[in-house]
C-alpha cells in the first residue's frame, strides 16, 4: 500500500507519531480478499441437477489489517526516530493508541491516498503489539467494518420544481438494489404529494401537504413533518423514496404531483478495499 496515514475518528495516524509499514507484507501473487464476500443460498431439484439461487447475502463484514511503526521522517524528509531505541514503542504510546483507535463504537476511517479520497469506512480497530527482541516495534490494527463495503462520500442534489417536474440521478452504487437515502420536501403548494420513481414504478404518497410544510424522510425509515396539525402518520403510505439501480439502468427519474423544493443525500456503495 502506497499511502503512509490514515485518519480515524478525526485524528490522523501522523499526529500520534505512527506511519503505515509493512512488516509481513503478502509475496507477489497471494491472493488477497478485497471485500466481504457473498454467500449463495440454494435449494435442490432433479436430485441436485439443478440448483438456483433462493437469495443471497453479505454473512460477515468487511475487516482490513493494517501494520504501524513509529514515523521515520516528518513531512519535510527530516529523520525523526534515528535508532533503534527511539523506534522502540512505549508502555503509555501503546496504551494512547489503543485508547485513540480501540472504541466500543464505531467512527469513520479514511485513507491519505488520492485513489482513495471519495470513499471511507465506518468502524473501529483492534490493537495487537508486535515484539521484536523483548520490545514493541509495531502495533498490528484490525480493522472491522460495520458494513460489508465502503461508502462513498455523500452525493447532494437539491433543487426546486413546479407540477410534473423531475429529479434526475444517476446511482453510481457498485451494488445492485436500492438505497434510502435522506430526503427534506417543502411543500410550495397545498394538496398530496406524490413522488414516482419510474426505475421501479413506485409512488410515496403524503396527502393532505399544506404549502410551506416541510416533510423529511429519513435513511432510517422514519418520516416527519413542521407541521404539528398534520396526522402523517394517516396521510402517508410508507413508501419510502429509494435510490436504485440494475445492472443495466443506473437513471432514476422522480415525478412530483405538486411543486416543491428539495434537498436528497445519500451515500453511494463503493466496493473498494485497502488490501
Amino acid at each position: 500500500m502506497r499511502a503512509k496515514d490514515l485518519t480515524f475518528a478525526g485524528e490522523t495516524l501522523s499526529s500520534h507519531g505512527f506511519m503505515i509499514a509493512g512488516f509481513d507484507d503478502p509475496p507477489a501473487g497471494d491472493e488477497v480478499t478485497t471485500d466481504s464476500q457473498r454467500s449463495f443460498t440454494t435449494v435442490s431439484m432433479f436430485y441436485g441437477a439443478y440448483q438456483p439461487f433462493i437469495y443471497t447475502s453479505y454473512e460477515d463484514r468487511l475487516v482490513m489489517e493494517f501494520t504501524v511503526m513509529k514515523q521515520v521522517c516528518d513531512d519535510d524528509g527530516k529523520e525523526i526516530n534515528a535508532s533503534q531505541d527511539d523506534m522502540r514503542i512505549t508502555q503509555n504510546e501503546i496504551r494512547a493508541m489503543k485508547r485513540w483507535l480501540s472504541r466500543p463504537t464505531p467512527h469513520k476511517l479514511t485513507i491519505a491516498d488520492s485513489e482513495y479520497a471519495d470513499f471511507y469506512w465506518e468502524g473501529t480497530f483492534n490493537v495487537q503489539e508486535i515484539h521484536l527482541l523483548g520490545a514493541t516495534y509495531g502495533l498490528k490494527l484490525t480493522f472491522e467494518s460495520n458494513r460489508p463495503f465502503a461508502l462513498q462520500n455523500e452525493l447532494v442534489y437539491s433543487g426546486e420544481l413546479n407540477t410534473g417536474g423531475r429529479i434526475i440521478i444517476d446511482d453510481v452504487s457498485d451494488e445492485e438494489g436500492h438505497i434510502y437515502p435522506s430526503l427534506e420536501v417543502t411543500c410550495l403548494a397545498t394538496g398530496d404529494l406524490q413522488l414516482h420513481s419510474e426505475i421501479e414504478n413506485r409512488t410515496t404518497i403524503v396527502k393532505n401537504c399544506k404549502v410551506g410544510e416541510t416533510i423529511t424522510f429519513t435513511p432510517t425509515l422514519q418520516v416527519r413533518t413542521n407541521n404539528t396539525e398534520h396526522s402523517i402518520g394517516d396521510d402517508f403510505n410508507y413508501k419510502f423514496v429509494r435510490i436504485c439501480n440494475t445492472y443495466d439502468n443506473v437513471r432514476n427519474i422522480i415525478t412530483t404531483t405538486i411543486p416543491i423544493r428539495y434537498v436528497l443525500k445519500y451515500n453511494p456503495i463503493a466496493k473498494v478495499v485497502v488490501a
